[in-house]
């Protein structure tokens, strides 16, 4: 497996657990509050998902990723923004 699909596979990883913290919001995970713990995988997802891009540019798995990452940031963004 090349090294672009396996940062791409991490970096939906760390989105599925991104989502997966985000769902449970409102509680506290080993004393870290799950907003703090959702920013941070998505912070894991985004770097990732720029790094697998960097490993292979023309990988549409790697954009395809970045972009569904970087749709997602946008969307909590203006979640936070005006809610």
């Amino acid at each position: 497996m090349k090294p672009s699909k396996i940062y791409s596979f991490i970096a939906l990883g760390f989105l599925l657990l991104a989502l997966l913290v985000f769902v449970s919001g409102g509680y506290s995970f080993v004393g870290i509050p799950t907003i703090d713990l959702f920013f941070a995988l998505v912070a894991f997802a985004y770097v990732t998902a720029f790094i697998a891009l960097m490993k292979n540019t023309k990988s549409v798995l790697s954009w395809s990723v970045l972009i569904l990452v970087s749709i997602l940031v946008v969307c909590v963004i203006y979640f936070i923004s005006n809610f």
